[in-house]
Order: structure tokens, then C-alpha cells, then sequence
């Protein structure tokens, strides 16, 4: 791994490139946010909010001064030439990157069961322009030479025919995968055992139906869904998987907002919903609590910036999120604290494009990427106790790898 000691961390990091959250353009003008449902106490009073700055009190910066080793291995996505998209395992420990796929057409959007033995991606390798669903067992102790191309596990799970497949997300039991079916107009929710074969669609009222979510117990699975009258209009259904093979229609509404925007979701033990919210002024950062009572919670928003982009650390204690100015490129990531209400600035620059945020299983470190010029990336890794002790005026900078050359990275899970 190439380390590199950086100018002073948060005040002299290389400045960031533009970057801005996707929008889609609706032919209807959606109504306000049922403002009633929002709490006035939100986990982080934004009007108020200073982000923390160095003091001049004496700071034990030793304690940390090798931070955490990282270790586990990260899921990339990277273009080689042209349009060709490969997947890689890059190996913390060993400072090397695997190869997991090698051919001519476009392997995207995977994800890997959390003990890294599993995996499955979108792939038009067998059908120019449609993506099927593929399987394949990966041995993280095999050569790391090897791809999967002559393994004999890989597998088509789901053959495209007049859908195509997006979005694929296992289950926290590594049994399940949840993917999006895509159709010209609509799209649905299926469900299916890549072991047995066991498969169903989630039943649904809706034309558009998206982002899978499985629940800590993968016993339910949250979906958004779009209201068939209002393009704008959203819902949150949570179904059990007993439901889901029964083929009916009973479910939770945890939310049924006329909002606009979400892109994604992520959830954490409690059930507690993080998503972002955008009115077609400004996109903030909010928290659903679990139950009937569809409450709001305002994480992160503030008039001048754009945030977007929120997953919750795998022990629901951090929130980590991306934010832009509205005038100006600069691009910033923070952490929230979820106990305390306290906000760090993690990375921020004008000149650099940050994306890709990842947190590592035991929730002690974060891990994004950023793009320096037009195809050079790097990621950065720092831990949570070193980016507080930076606020208070330490210096630790983050582990850097790269420099990774391609017209597009994108990280996608830690495994251990």
C-alpha cells in the first residue's frame, strides 16, 4: 500500500471537483413535505450547528498515533477502457488488488455476503444491453491471479428477458438476494434463494418500486415505493418474507409522504430509517423511527448546501454523509454522532470529486473515494477517534491507496 503523508489534514488536502446529487426531472410540480410530521427537535439543530474547530487546550494526540490498522478486504467497481467495467477485491492487509472478473462487457452494481464467500453482480455478458443476475463463489484465499471467468460456480441466476436486473442486496444471513426487475415503465422487487433456487416477486400497488433494504434479522425487507398517481409521491413498505411467499399484500406503511427524491436508504438495528429528502431546492438528510407513527426527524439540512448519500456505521452509532455548497465546489463529508448530537467535518475541499463511503464492520473507520483530474482516484482511510482528535487539533491523516487510474471508481462494501 502506498502511503503518502499528506499536508495538513481538513485545511490542506488537494481541493475537490464538483459534485452534486442526482435529480430526476418531474413533469408535475410535487406538493410541500407534511411539515406536521416532522419533529421540532431534530437530531442535529442545523440553525444552530457549529462545526468544531481546533482549541488551544493541551490534547493527547499520542494515544492514536497509529490510529486503528485496517484490515478486511474492499469491493470496487473500476472502468478499465471504454465502457468495460470489472470488479476487484483490494486487499488491505496485503496491499493488493484481486481481479474478480476479466472479459469485454460491463460487471456492476455487486455485493458480497458479509463473510466475503458470495457473490453476486449485474452483468450483460450474455445479453448485449440487458443485465441478467450472476452468482459465484469466491475463495479469498485463492490466488489472488484468479479471476472467476473458468470458475465453475459462476452461474446466471436471473436470465434478462423483458426486464432488466438493478440493485442486488443480500440478506444479513447470507441466504437471501433482493434485487430490482426492472420493465419499460414499472419495475418490482424479487426475491430469491441463489441456493435452492426459491424465488417470488413482492407483491406491490405500485409502478415503481426500488431499493431493497433487508432488516438486521432478514426476516422483513423495506422497499420505496412510488405512488401510481403521483410520481412524487412516496412510501416506505416493510414486509416480512413469510408475507413475500404468500403473495399478499400485508405490509407497513413507515412512511406515505408526498417527498421528493430519495436516493436510497439505510438502515440500522433499531429499524430506524435514514434517507434523503429533497424538495427541488434543497436535499437534506433525514431519520424515520421504526412504527405507525410515520415521525421525521431532520438529521442535516441547511439552505445553502445540498447533503445527500447517508448510511448509518454497522453498530448505529455514526451517520455519514456527503455535503456540497450550493455557491462555490466545495464537496465535504461529515459523521454525526447519534448519542452525543456532535457533527464532525471529515474531509472537505473544492477541487477533488469524494465519493464511495464505506465504513468498516466493526464501525471504527470510514473509508471513501476521491478523484483527483479526470481519471486518477484515490482512497482514503481514517478512523473515527482520529478525525475527533483532529478537530481538537491533532493531525492524523488518513491511509491513502492509490493513485488508481480510471474514468470511474466506485467502492461498494468492507468485508472482513
Amino acid at each position: 500500500m502506498k502511503r503518502i503523508t499528506l499536508l495538513i489534514f481538513m485545511l490542506l488536502i488537494p481541493l475537490l471537483t464538483s459534485c452534486n446529487p442526482t435529480r430526476r426531472t418531474l413533469n408535475a410540480s410535487p406538493t410541500s413535505l407534511d411539515t406536521e410530521s416532522i419533529t421540532d427537535s431534530p437530531l442535529i439543530n442545523t440553525a444552530s450547528m457549529e462545526i468544531r474547530t481546533a482549541t488551544v487546550a493541551s490534547i493527547d494526540c499520542d494515544s492514536i498515533q497509529h490510529q486503528e490498522d485496517p484490515a478486511g478486504m474492499l469491493l470496487l467497481t473500476k472502468i478499465n477502457e471504454g465502457i468495460n467495467v470489472d470488479i476487484y477485491l483490494y486487499d488491505i492487509n496485503n496491499n493488493h488488488f484481486r481481479r474478480v472478473t476479466e472479459n469485454s462487457s460491463r460487471d456492476y452494481m455487486p455485493a458480497i455476503t458479509s463473510d466475503g464467500k458470495r457473490l453476486v453482480f449485474i452483468s450483460d455478458r450474455n445479453h448485449p444491453r440487458k443485465n441478467g443476475l450472476f452468482f459465484v463463489e469466491v475463495n479469498k484465499t485463492l490466488d489472488p491471479s484468479l479471476t472467476i471467468e473458468n470458475v465453475n460456480s459462476l452461474k446466471e441466476l436471473v436470465v434478462p428477458t423483458e426486464f432488466v436486473v438493478e440493485n442486488p442486496v443480500w440478506s444479513f444471513d447470507n441466504k437471501w438476494v433482493a434485487y430490482v426487475a426492472v420493465y419499460e415503465n414499472h419495475s418490482y422487487i424479487d426475491v430469491l434463494n441463489p441456493d435452492s433456487g426459491e424465488g417470488t416477486r413482492v407483491k406491490s400497488n405500485s409502478i415503481w418500486n426500488k431499493y431493497p433494504t433487508w432488516a438486521k434479522d432478514s426476516n422483513d425487507l423495506y422497499i420505496l415505493n412510488e405512488n401510481e398517481n403521483n410520481d412524487y409521491a412516496t412510501l416506505i413498505q416493510n414486509i416480512s418474507l413469510k408475507e413475500i411467499f404468500e403473495n399478499i399484500y400485508s405490509h407497513e406503511n413507515i412512511l406515505n409522504q408526498n417527498i421528493y427524491g430519495p436516493a436510497g436508504l439505510s438502515l440500522n438495528q433499531r429499524s430506524e430509517i435514514l434517507l434523503t429528502i429533497d424538495d427541488q431546492n434543497t436535499s437534506g438528510i433525514y431519520k424515520i423511527l421504526p412504527g405507525n407513527s410515520q415521525e421525521i426527524i431532520e438529521v442535516y439540512k441547511k439552505e445553502d448546501e445540498d447533503a445527500w448519500g447517508a448510511i448509518w456505521s454497522p453498530d448505529g452509532e455514526w451517520i455519514a454523509f456527503q455535503v456540497k455548497e450550493k455557491e462555490g465546489n466545495n464537496t465535504s463529508i461529515y459523521i454525526a454522532n447519534e448519542k452525543t448530537k456532535e457533527i464532525f467535518k471529515v474531509f472537505t475541499n473544492s477541487q477533488v470529486e469524494a465519493k464511495s463511503i464505506t465504513w468498516s464492520p466493526e464501525s471504527k473507520l470510514l473509508s471513501y473515494t476521491r478523484k483527483e483530474g479526470k481519471s486518477t482516484y484515490y482512497i482514503d482511510i481514517i478512523s473515527i477517534n482520529a478525525i475527533i482528535k483532529n478537530i481538537e487539533g491533532c493531525n492524523y491523516i488518513p491511509i491513502e491507496i492509490g493513485p488508481i487510474e480510471s474514468n470511474l471508481l466506485k467502492m461498494y462494501s468492507w468485508i472482513m
